[in-house]
């Protein structure tokens, strides 16, 4: 079984860094902060300091926020409920 198999419908992480480069991901970006600073934060702490583990698990816990996940619809993103 291959790594996409098991995460289903998750992100592909560097798919979120190359989309946090770019200047509409810069927007989307600031917006997520707007609408969930506590989990943004904990995102960029754990990055940061080198835990991706814990980056990519608060970035799930994102996508789970009822008004991030209306962003990431309207932005064109998949629905990751």
């Amino acid at each position: 079984m291959d790594d996409r198999s098991r995460r289903g419908s998750a992100p592909d992480l560097q798919q979120l860094m190359k989309l946090a480069g770019s200047p509409a991901g810069q927007q989307f970006l600031e917006q997520v902060r707007q609408q969930a600073p506590q989990l943004f934060q904990q995102a960029l702490s754990s990055a940061s300091s080198g835990d991706v583990s814990k980056a990519k698990a608060s970035i799930l816990e994102l996508l789970k926020d009822p008004s991030v996940a209306k962003l990431v619809k309207d932005f064109g993103g998949h629905n990751h409920e």
